[in-house]
């Protein structure tokens, strides 16, 4: 009996060690306070699978991957999607979208129309990477990939105040 109530007594302090842990976790500043950019400030975020300088037995390969480059300026998101295909040359899509907090993170969706095509990007932003969906529409056929990109760290991740710029009017490149 006495084994019986130290073993309930472990549920009950588990249970309650869950029960903080869930209220804690749905707390707004638990999960990313820093999400979405204030009125009238950018942020700036580059997440990359690149690698660069691929060698094998007799071969050289230039730089391949994927690069995610996010302008944020409060709800609003002005991205460039490179794709490094081991030459000198990439292919490179400017894309637009939103910005929202969520539960595990923040989540993007951005859209691109152009003359190759319709590009979809949808994922979340945690705090080490970026991990979505790319889906690129090529005449009719439609190609998905789920990538996971790690957070480019240093001058390129830096939140700065902007003053006297409308959020919506200019792009976040001219704000620097």
């Amino acid at each position: 009996m006495l084994r019986w109530v130290h073993w309930n007594g472990s549920i009950c302090v588990l249970a309650r060690l869950l029960l903080l842990a869930f209220f804690l976790a749905n707390l707004p500043c638990a999960t990313n306070a820093q999400c979405v950019p204030k009125p009238y400030s950018a942020k700036q975020e580059v997440f990359s699978s690149v690698v660069q300088n691929l060698k094998g037995p007799g071969v050289s390969v230039g730089p391949a991957g994927i690069e995610l480059s996010l302008e944020e300026r409060a709800e609003r998101v002005l991205a460039t999607l490179r794709d490094y295909e081991g030459s000198s040359s990439l292919l490179e899509t400017k894309l637009e979208g939103t910005l929202h907090e969520s539960a595990t993170g923040c989540d993007v969706s951005l859209l691109s129309h152009s003359k190759r095509g319709k590009v979809e990007i949808r994922g979340t932003i945690t705090v080490a990477n970026f991990r979505g969906t790319i889906s690129r529409q090529i005449g009719k056929e439609t190609f998905s990939e789920n990538v996971v990109l790690r957070r480019k760290l240093g001058e390129a991740n830096d939140h700065k105040e902007v003053e006297d710029i409308d959020p919506f009017s200019k792009p976040l490149s001219s704000a620097k």
